[in-house]
C-alpha cells in the first residue's frame, strides 16, 4: 500500500487551507453592499444643475438684446419681464411728454422692484446726457451774444449754448426740411427737444431775416400749396377743393373741419399761407 511522507501531507495541508481562504473571499463579497463610484451625482442634484445651466443660456439670450429707454413698447416692455402695471406706467409717463434719463428715474416711474432692475439694466439704454442745469444767476452773468437761427452751426449750437449734439443736429436738420425758421414757436416741433433746450435757444438765437414770400390759399395751386412743409400733396389737394365748396372761408382755422385735418399742424399754416 502506498504511504504518504511527511512532506506531502504538509503540502496537501497547505493546498487545502489556501483554497479555503479563497473560497472565503469569493463567498463574502458577495455580501459586501455595492455603492456607485461617488464622483457620479444623483439625479436631483443633476437636475438642479441642469436647470442652473438652462437659466444661465436664457440670461445670455436676453442680454444679446438692448432696449433706447424712451423708446420701448408695450410688448418690449412684456419681453423685459415688466408687469402690466410697470408697463402702464412707463407709457402713460411717456405719453405726457416725459423722458428717462437713468435707472433711478426709470425705478421711481415705473415702481420697478430692485431685484428685477438688476437683472435687466444691462437691456438698457439711456440717452448720453441729460442738458446740464444751468442757473439763474449764470444765465444773468453771461454775456449774450444773439446768433441768428436760420445760419447758426449745430458746432455753434453744441459749443457755445450746451445744447447735447443729438439735438443740435436735429434743429439744424429740422431747419433744413421747413427751408428755414419762420418762428420760434417751430423749435417745439423739432423730436425729443425739451423746455430747457428751448429756454437755451431762445436766450441765444433770434431769427433776423423776417421777410417771407408768403401764398394766397385762394389763389394758389395744389402744387404750390404742397410746398407748405407742413402739408403734402393730398391735404394740398383737400384744400383747394374745400375752398371750392366754401370761397367765403374767412379764417384759416377754418381748414379743420376738413376730414382727415385733425393731425395737420393748423397754427403753423399762417406763416406760409394768407386768406386775402
Amino acid at each position: 500500500m502506498f504511504e504518504l511522507t511527511s512532506q506531502y501531507k504538509s503540502g496537501i495541508i497547505k493546498l487545502a487551507a489556501l483554497i479555503g481562504l479563497l473560497c472565503f473571499f469569493v463567498m463574502g463579497s458577495n455580501f459586501l453592499p455595492k455603492t456607485e463610484p461617488s464622483f457620479i451625482l444623483d439625479e436631483e442634484a443633476q437636475c438642479f444643475l441642469d436647470n442652473q445651466e438652462l437659466i444661465l443660456e436664457d440670461e445670455a439670450e436676453k442680454n444679446k438684446y438692448t432696449y433706447y429707454v424712451n423708446s420701448i413698447s408695450d410688448y418690449q416692455g412684456y419681453q423685459l419681464g415688466l408687469s402690466v402695471s410697470e408697463i402702464d406706467k412707463f407709457l402713460a409717463f411717456r405719453n405726457k411728454g416725459g423722458k428717462i434719463y437713468s435707472l433711478i428715474q426709470f425705478k421711481k416711474i415705473t415702481g420697478i422692484g430692485q431685484l428685477k432692475l438688476d437683472s435687466i439694466k444691462s437691456q438698457l439704454v439711456f440717452p448720453r446726457s441729460k442738458i446740464k442745469h444751468i442757473s439763474a444767476e449764470e444765465l444773468k452773468n453771461r454775456k449774450v451774444i444773439k446768433y441768428d437761427l436760420n445760419k447758426v452751426t449745430s458746432a455753434q449750437l453744441y459749443s457755445k449754448l450746451k445744447l447735447p449734439s443729438m439735438i443740435a443736429n436735429r434743429v439744424i436738420k429740422f431747419r433744413k426740411y421747413i427751408n428755414g425758421y419762420r418762428s420760434m414757436e417751430q423749435l417745439t416741433d423739432v423730436y425729443d427737444i425739451t423746455e430747457n433746450h428751448l429756454e437755451l435757444i431762445n436766450k441765444y438765437c433770434k431769427i433776423l431775416n423776417v421777410n417771407y414770400e408768403m401764398i394766397n390759399v385762394k389763389e394758389s395751386s395744389k402744387k404750390e400749396l404742397s410746398k407748405v412743409p407742413y402739408l403734402n400733396y393730398k391735404q394740398s389737394g383737400q384744400i383747394i377743393k374745400y375752398l371750392k365748396n366754401h370761397p367765403e372761408i374767412k379764417s384759416l382755422s377754418e381748414l379743420k373741419q376738413i376730414q382727415g385735418f385733425e393731425k395737420v399742424n393748423i397754427a403753423r399754416l399762417p406763416l406760409y399761407l394768407t386768406i386775402d
